[in-house]
């Protein structure tokens, strides 16, 4: 089992530039192809995945559209060889999901709302943000908006 690391998912989403870029990628491309084909078995954390969002995402360092980097994220985490504990790869498919319908929210964001979602647990939070995401339950129910006067 191998652990990827967010720089390896980057050189395989991010066209190189130069031949260090180039041969990276190409160690990448030849790594995640054997995790698809089933040839090596591979894993990766919450982090890893938020961090490649962020990164890819970023107007700074990528600039992606998030519907691009939602679909090339749920098909590398589908690979027949992605291994996950328990169901976090379901987890983390769904967050993408969701992130797809609500792209101004951030990747862990996400795995939060998921991570609710699944549980049936109220979610105690301050950011209005989640308030969009209609399949939330939250505690306190309405959060008092302070009076302006």
């Amino acid at each position: 089992m191998i652990f990827l690391d967010t720089n390896l998912f980057q050189r395989f989403f991010v066209a190189p530039v130069t031949d260090q870029d180039r041969i990276w990628q190409a160690q990448a491309i030849g790594l995640m192809n054997a995790v698809k084909d089933g040839t090596i078995h591979a894993t990766c954390s919450e982090v890893v995945i938020h961090e490649v969002c962020q990164i890819l995402v970023s107007k700074r360092q990528c600039g992606m559209p998030t519907l691009d980097i939602v679909d090339f994220a749920q098909s590398v985490l589908s690979f027949a060889s992605m291994r996950f504990d328990g169901e976090q790869g379901t987890l983390f498919l769904r967050a993408l999901g969701i992130w797809a319908d609500h792209p101004r929210l951030e990747f862990s964001d996400l795995v939060i709302a998921a991570r609710s979602e699944r549980s049936g647990h109220e979610l105690a939070t301050c950011d209005r943000h989640f308030r969009d995401l209609p399949f939330l339950e939250f505690w306190p129910p309405e959060i008092p908006v302070p009076d302006s006067t």
